[in-house]
């Protein structure tokens, strides 16, 4: 027989395992075999072979020209093993890509970079439909586009040296992040102003989570093109570039419903961030608070509720993540999809 916790209710507005009960002392059958599921997922979304023709291929009805190259790492293995590999061309490609360059013109505006990084399965299913978004945006606002490029087994630095090839003024690079239990779709967009090997994280901006179920890849490349804008106004990114488009646009009424807390993000590294539900205000679960232990509920009361820039619950933990965009490796935050 399975016992349900107390806050049983609070899966019905989250994914994360919560509220999983018992079977006596140990896990119900069910979880146990979710997790293992969500598991084995994520080993196959790092581990699985990236088909990159078959993403070229998808995206040369857009118009821009599609180039191949591959990373320094010659397979999966040692590309997990040696990061450092995946953050520079094999010197085969670069002198292709320093040839494709050449026919393309001295300069242009943005590089477009993908890869399938710590998740083939995020590269093959949100690229798409991401860019069938963004690049008419981009052209319908006059941006000069070199050739998206399509690159094997590749880290976020390798932006660099693209994006110095070809002369852009900015690149983007996309690509799977690690995934999570529970997510293993999720992938991540990096842009950089006048990229130049040597640029470190601080110059970068991320926009995290991109997936269904997430950020929508809809939604993500109009937000990339509203801060993809922005940079080539300031010609500045990463943490001096700031996010004011919710202050742009109109905002609902104060509540704190997790509808009107989803979708917004950070101001300096457009990092989704989750949404934070003031449980005493909550009427519907008005009935799970009277039973919660007092230490469980966060800090709150009638005049006041928790908005995205709250200080983040004690148990979040500290992101060490080396690729992680945030001012300080130290700093704790919520949302980081290192974790």
């Amino acid at each position: 027989m399975i016992q349900h916790d107390p806050w049983n209710q609070l899966r019905r507005v989250t994914n994360a395992r919560i509220a999983l009960g018992r079977s006596g002392g140990s896990l119900p059958t069910r979880e146990l075999l979710d997790f293992r599921l969500a598991h084995a997922q994520a080993r196959d979304a790092v581990l699985a072979e990236f088909d990159a023709d078959t993403l070229s291929e998808a995206l040369r009805p857009l118009g821009v020209g599609v180039l191949s190259a591959a990373s320094a790492a010659r397979d999966r293995t040692e590309y997990l093993r040696r990061p450092d590999l995946g953050r520079r061309l094999a010197h085969a490609w670069r002198i292709h890509l320093l040839e494709r360059a050449a026919t393309v013109g001295p300069t242009c505006d943005l590089v477009i970079v993908i890869s399938d990084g710590l998740s083939t399965l995020a590269a093959n299913t949100q690229v798409s439909p991401l860019l069938y978004i963004l690049l008419p945006l981009l052209a319908a606002a006059g941006w000069r586009v070199a050739p998206l490029v399509v690159v094997r087994l590749a880290r976020v630095a390798i932006q660099d040296e693209i994006g110095e090839i070809f002369g852009a003024k900015l690149s983007l690079m996309l690509l799977g992040e690690r995934p999570g239990l529970g997510n293993a779709d999720s992938l991540g967009a990096y842009f950089t102003h006048s990229p130049a090997p040597g640029k470190t994280d601080a110059d970068r901006n991320c926009l995290s989570n991109i997936r269904p179920d997430g950020l929508a890849p809809e939604a993500a490349a109009r937000k990339l093109f509203y801060l993809l804008e922005r940079a080539h106004e300031l010609r500045l990114s990463g943490v001096a570039l700031k996010d004011d488009s919710q202050a742009l646009s109109p905002q609902p009424p104060h509540t704190t419903s997790p509808h009107h807390v989803q979708g917004q993000h950070d101001p300096v590294t457009s990092k989704a961030i989750s949404p934070r539900i003031n449980l005493a205000e909550t009427q519907s679960f008005s009935g799970a608070c009277s039973s919660l232990p007092s230490a469980l509920l966060w800090p709150s009361s009638s005049s006041q509720s928790l908005a995205p820039t709250s200080p983040v619950p004690p148990s979040t933990s500290t992101c060490l993540h080396p690729c992680c965009p945030h001012e300080s490796h130290s700093r704790k935050h919520s949302g980081c999809p290192h974790h």
